[in-house]
């Protein structure tokens, strides 16, 4: 008992301990593999899909989507983030406005997501870089700078990904609609106000300039 069996087929070699190299020749095994085996193939996207709707069926996700609906979330909207006076440009003339400002923390929990989710979605291109920096005094009494959005582009973000959300529990890169509707969104709220130093929108996928 516990002893494998002589006609057994050779098991893939496994690594415990993470060694780069051997995760890399794993990883183009698999990718040749998949290129090569229409079996294959099929057998990976059917695992996928079955994870995907057993997530769909998990009582957690279900109790998110009844006890977030976007009204909820929106309503957090005025309870987070801070009000600051931001200089913009109106008429070609320089100006000051008051705009209540978010940090990537605090569009984490409006989301109810983790702040570090929201850094990679930037980093990721799957939101837009934020383009202001804010300071603040922490309770140590210590000063920190912080990337920011200002309230349209929250509001933008928010409505797009609860709507997304309603219907996937993720937001990955193959979500290209949902992506190029923030991009297009928050970049005409730039506009708008008079950030007239906000990048425009790349096309997904695009390297960084």
């Amino acid at each position: 008992m516990g002893r494998p069996r002589k006609d057994a087929p050779p098991r893939e070699p496994t690594k415990r301990s993470y060694d780069s190299e051997w995760f890399k020749e794993r990883n183009e095994r698999r990718r040749q593999k998949y290129a090569e085996s229409a079996a294959y193939r099929e057998q990976q996207k059917a695992m996928v899909r079955n994870t995907y709707h057993k997530t769909k069926e998990m009582p957690a996700y279900n109790e998110w989507k009844e006890a977030n609906p976007l009204f909820r979330v929106l309503g957090r909207l005025d309870k987070s983030g801070s009000r600051r006076k931001i200089a913009t440009q109106i008429d070609g003339a320089e100006t000051f406005i008051l705009l209540r400002m978010y940090t990537i923390a605090d569009v984490g929990i409006i989301l109810d997501k983790n702040p570090q989710v929201i850094s990679r979605w930037c980093l990721k291109d799957l939101l837009p870089e934020p383009i202001f920096m804010l300071q603040q005094v922490n309770e140590a009494g210590v000063k920190t700078t912080s990337r920011a959005y200002f309230y349209d582009e929250v509001k933008i973000i928010v409505t797009a990904l609860c709507d997304h959300f309603q219907e996937f529990p993720y937001y990955r890169s193959n979500d290209v609609g949902v992506r190029d509707k923030i991009f297009d969104l928050v970049y005409a709220a730039r506009l708008k106000r008079g950030f007239i130093h906000a990048p425009k929108p790349r096309p997904f996928g695009s390297p960084a300039e």
